[in-house]
């Protein structure tokens, strides 16, 4: 898996869960699509991101990973974590 294919699972899988996935609206990030996880939104290219430390370190990030890649939004490890552990329940991941 590619940090692609990674995001594609991402927001598949989030959807899958129910959480809302919507397409930003303007920024450099325009036109890609974002999850929101209370009031703090993480785009495509944080999660494209994100498949570094995942790819690293496994399916758990800490706050301090989500910091180096999205800053000000700790409010999103734990909904990113439950997503990731959906998604790694597959054995043949990564």
């Amino acid at each position: 898996m590619n940090a692609w294919e990674y995001e594609d699972k991402f927001f598949e899988t989030a959807k899958k869960m129910g959480f809302n996935i919507e397409i930003c609206q303007a920024g450099k990030f325009k036109v890609e699509r974002q999850i929101a996880f209370e009031n703090k939104k993480l785009h495509a290219g944080h999660i494209r991101k994100l498949y570094g430390i995942v790819k690293e370190k496994g399916p758990e990030i800490s706050y301090g990973d989500l910091e180096k890649v999205a800053p000000g939004r700790p409010c999103a490890v734990p909904y990113f974590n439950i997503i990731n552990k959906k998604i790694f329940s597959n054995k043949n991941i990564i």
